[in-house]
């Protein structure tokens, strides 16, 4: 039923998650999600990126020996 409503070709492709962080980990911290993250890349995050989700980033690009970069927010 749920995949239908979604438009889902099956209901393996849903995953049921508490919250925008939680959802956004296996991105990063996944083996699937690493293989898609190439060695040497350039990432950038904004200043007032929360802390839940900076920290999986500086650790992937940390491991893959990339680079960070914080991009200022401003009016």
């Amino acid at each position: 039923m749920t995949a239908r409503l979604i438009n889902a070709p099956t209901r393996t492709e849903i995953v049921f998650v508490r919250n925008a962080t939680e959802s956004d980990q296996p991105r990063r911290l996944t083996p699937a999600g690493r293989r898609n993250i190439g060695r040497g890349g350039h990432d950038r995050a904004d200043e007032m990126e929360h802390h839940a989700n900076l920290v999986p980033w500086q650790i992937l690009v940390q491991e893959k020996d990339g680079d960070l970069e914080f991009v200022p927010v401003n009016r």
